[in-house]
């Protein structure tokens, strides 16, 4: 008998990210830190960890809390039948499929959130949807729902208080919210922090860094791209 860990994954809203199961639960979390298909990493903000007798039962406790629990990163597990979010089941009557050719599926979700931004459902102040409450009304991927985030706080509409922070509904009356809520920088201070948030995916090194890019005025990014090079540098030296 094999004594396996099942762990849960939440971010700072306490929004469900990931379920698996590991022997040595601290190995397979520095594995999802340096994975390109774990790019949520970064927003993990507390673990749960439950403990059975063998790996049988874990991994049957994994099937049964992804199917429950609906996770946003889980593939695997996750039943096309029973699944009640992400694109997994979802017709939402706000999206049309067969239009993306001019009319992409990000546009479409940023529509419908501008809707409701105008109209008041979104209220100046009100965090933005989570990822997952995007998923359970679009049925639409995680990067989808960023991507329509994005198109908003380029509006002026919505800004992001931090990195890997929720989205917040830009005030009305500001003469400038994209500006006067300019993300704030990556702490330069840690490079620890910067080299693995840069190189979250060695193997895609553009991807990460337009992604980063995209959360950054033109300062932040100097001096980020700065830090970046002093770190490569160090590290190559040693």
């Amino acid at each position: 008998m094999t004594r396996t860990a099942l762990y849960r994954l939440f971010d700072a809203d306490d929004v469900l990210l990931y379920v698996g199961i590991a022997k040595d639960p601290e190995l397979r979390w520095q594995g999802h830190a340096h994975s390109p298909t774990s790019q949520w990493w970064p927003q993990v903000a507390r673990k749960e960890v439950e403990w059975f007798a063998t790996r049988e039962a874990a991994d049957a406790a994994e099937t049964a809390a992804i199917e429950s629990e609906h996770p946003a990163h889980n593939r695997a597990k996750m039943s096309r039948r029973n699944s009640s979010w992400g694109q997994w089941g979802i017709k939402s009557p706000e999206i049309n499929r067969a239009v993306t050719h001019r009319d992409p599926l990000s546009h479409q979700v940023a529509r419908a959130l501008r809707s409701d931004i105008t109209s008041g459902r979104i209220r100046p102040g009100d965090r933005m949807p989570t990822a997952r409450e995007l998923f359970q009304r679009f049925g639409v991927t995680d990067n989808t729902c960023n991507l329509a985030l994005r198109r908003l706080a380029d509006e002026g509409l919505c800004y992001q208080p931090r990195p890997h922070s929720r989205y917040v509904c830009s005030s009305a009356d500001s003469d400038s919210p994209a500006s006067t809520h300019a993300p704030s920088p990556v702490p330069l201070e840690d490079s620890d922090l910067v080299y693995r948030t840069f190189r979250f995916a060695p193997s895609r090194p553009e991807k990460g860094a337009a992604q980063i890019r995209a959360k950054m005025t033109d300062e932040q990014w100097t001096a980020f791209v700065a830090a970046v090079v002093a770190e490569d540098a160090r590290r190559n030296a040693a």
